[in-house]
């Protein structure tokens, strides 16, 4: 549980939960953040991303995501569009398509704003919903990909979308607005 997970982060800083006159400071708050994005689960079902995973999907390495995600370790190659039962784990659970990093970027997110074609087609393949995922500035994909310049994936996430989305589900990727109000056509 959570109390297990967060246990040796406040051992290390001599905090005691069980000491009534416990009151974390915003360092000590900061710090358990820190903790959980190493793998604790959050409030809305998604997790953490794991470092390996983020690190894979940033450099485009199309077969080790894969393969992490398909329960391996992502040093084989995994078979074409492979639905093996996942049995890699990290922090106790396998890889999963719905990580997310500190800013709630996926993976899609990150595969378009480096603009890794077929990585991008493999995660769509896995799982389309991540097509219209926001993070916590209200970006999609494509506005990730928009706003880093790569036209390659921004036509690459459209023709995805138009292929495995229902029409209120594309109207909302191609016309969805972030945080500034701006749309991935006033990004790009």
């Amino acid at each position: 549980g959570r109390r297990g997970f967060l246990w040796p982060t406040l051992c290390v800083m001599n905090i005691s939960p069980q000491n009534q006159n416990y009151c974390p400071t915003s360092t000590d708050r900061r710090l358990m953040e820190l903790r959980q994005a190493a793998g604790d689960f959050k409030d809305d079902g998604s997790s953490f991303m794991c470092s390996r995973l983020y690190v894979a999907t940033f450099e485009g390495r199309t077969q080790e995501v894969a393969g992490l995600l398909a329960g391996r370790s992502g040093d084989a190659p995994p078979a074409a569009h492979s639905k093996v039962i996942a049995v890699d784990y990290h922090h106790g659970r396998p890889c999963m398509t719905r990580e997310v990093t500190g800013e709630g970027n996926t993976l899609l997110h990150i595969a378009a704003g480096q603009g890794h074609g077929s990585l991008i087609a493999e995660l769509c393949y896995q799982d389309s919903s991540l097509l219209s995922s926001v993070n916590r500035a209200l970006d999609t994909p494509l506005h990730s990909a928009a706003r880093a310049g790569r036209a390659d994936a921004a036509e690459a996430v459209v023709r995805l979308a138009r292929a495995n989305v229902e029409e209120d589900a594309l109207c909302g990727i191609l016309r969805g607005r972030d945080d500034a109000g701006d749309t991935a056509l006033h990004l790009a």
